[in-house]
């Protein structure tokens, strides 16, 4: 599940759609690494999880600072056209995120996926297994041939398409669905036209217990093997839980082919315990320093 921020502000900006770039380079960055600062332009107003009139908020040079509307987050979500808005800021977070994490994003397929290291050296990344033992997988490799051990003319990368949905009213929660992204050399993309082929071949192979797995591994990657990573917009955050919803179905399944998978939970540690505090606590007093320092002038 998704603990969303509270609100999202909406200023007066001179700058109109498809003019993000110009946004972009005009925005003053956080000091926080970690920081995300995702922002939507429409209807001649420029939309954001960040307050502008806060000291040192990034947009504070490309608003009408004097003219910002706080509105509840649930309000904004509140119609087709504000649940898209929201989505896209949601996911556009993620693509930062992601970044931070030293992934890539496919543009035309919408899907995130593990890069090299280096160039032409195969990347292994260790995690945690469904059953908590420590372990580690490849996530870039170039597969070989059984009978001669050379090289294949690809690359495979572990990729996910990763995005926030509208559940039910109020409710909102974040999907995984598993992919792959392939290329010529651990960099170059692969030509698309022979994409679509390959990977569907390597997908109907990848049985309800891989896909479950390589679900888990991913939970894992993303929240670092905590209950839950976060999105930080400052003085307020995103949430979401590491945790598989659940629920039940009546399938009939393959004969001899049941799989015991476990819904793991990831436990807290006083570190997780304190960012999920900090992330959900009050943080409105670089707001009233700003007002106050404003006060005195």
């Amino acid at each position: 599940m998704v603990a969303l921020p509270a609100a999202i502000f909406a200023a007066p900006c001179a700058f109109v759609e498809r003019q993000e770039k110009d946004v972009f380079t005009r925005l003053v960055f956080p000091k926080a690494a970690d920081e995300l600062v995702p922002f939507l332009l429409r209807d001649k107003k420029l939309f954001s999880f960040h307050d502008p009139r806060i000291k040192n908020s990034p947009f504070r040079e490309v608003v009408d600072c004097r003219r910002v509307e706080e509105i509840p987050i649930f309000d904004f979500a509140g119609d087709p056209e504000g649940r898209r808005r929201l989505t896209a800021l949601l996911n556009s977070s993620m693509r930062r995120f992601m970044t931070l994490k030293n992934l890539g994003y496919d543009k035309v397929h919408h899907r995130y996926f593990f890069r090299v290291d280096a160039p032409g050296k195969e990347r292994e990344y260790s995690y945690h297994t469904i059953t908590g033992r420590n372990s580690s997988r490849m996530v870039v490799w170039q597969p070989k041939r059984r009978s001669t051990g050379e090289g294949k003319n690809h690359w495979l990368h572990l990729a996910a398409a990763l995005n926030f949905h509208e559940l039910a009213e109020k409710e909102w929660g974040f999907s995984i669905r598993i992919e792959r992204h392939l290329t010529t050399n651990g960099e170059t993309p692969f030509p698309s036209e022979y994409v679509g082929r390959k990977v569907t071949r390597l997908k109907a192979r990848m049985f309800n217990d891989a896909y479950l797995k390589e679900v888990h591994f991913w939970r894992d990657f993303l929240s670092g093997g905590k209950p839950r990573f976060i999105l930080n917009y400052g003085n307020q955050s995103c949430v979401v839980e590491s945790e598989l919803i659940s629920c039940s179905v009546n399938w009939p399944g393959i004969p001899e082919d049941a799989q015991i998978f476990t819904n793991q939970e990831f436990s807290d540690d006083l570190f997780s315990l304190a960012e999920f505090q900090a992330a959900t606590s009050d943080r409105d007093s670089e707001w009233e320093l700003d007002m106050e320092e404003k006060g005195d002038e």
